[in-house]
């Protein structure tokens, strides 16, 4: 479920989900927000795009806020191989009862006359997430906005060693 993995730079995947989604944000009146600078990621760019692009449209789906917004950042405290971003919305929230079911294929919360979907974008970004090694859960009470957690490898940037120094011979 990855393909070829790399450096994936998530300011440059949030203006591609951005652009993407630009007849949604603009129909809702709705506004992305990054907060701070975003990491980068190892993995694959195309299917991390996938995960946010979903999870950002699913909160801008989901919300009957006359102002809606997403906000993407980063959980500042961390170090090491692993960052958690975090996707939080201003949306109709979903109950804590459903915060496993919802990451199930065609676990529907809604009818389709409510809102339109099949049930498989949350499950296909939890098999995403999981590909990578990483970890995907939600924090939401209804009414109240949900907000996805995301847990993936951090991209570490490796010096290149300096060059040996060999002796000359004169």
């Amino acid at each position: 479920m990855t393909g070829e993995l790399g450096p994936v730079n998530l300011e440059e995947v949030i203006a591609v989900v951005r652009a993407d989604l630009n007849e949604l944000i603009r129909s809702k009146g709705a506004e992305i927000r990054t907060m701070g600078p975003l990491p980068t990621l190892w993995g694959d760019e195309v299917r991390i795009g996938q995960v946010l692009a979903n999870l950002i449209s699913n909160g801008l789906k989901y919300n009957r806020s006359e102002k809606p917004w997403v906000e993407v950042g980063t959980l500042n405290e961390e170090t090491g191989p692993a960052v958690t971003i975090y996707i939080r919305d201003n949306g109709i929230g979903i109950d804590p009862r459903f915060h496993t079911k919802i990451f199930q294929l065609f676990r529907r919360l809604h009818t389709q006359e409510e809102y339109e979907g099949t049930g498989a974008g949350l499950a296909i970004c939890m098999k995403i997430v999981q590909a990578h090694g990483g970890r995907i859960w939600v924090e939401s009470t209804p009414n109240q906005g949900a907000t996805f957690f995301l847990s993936l490898r951090r991209w570490i940037h490796e010096a290149p060693s300096p060059p040996t120094k060999v002796p000359h011979e004169s």
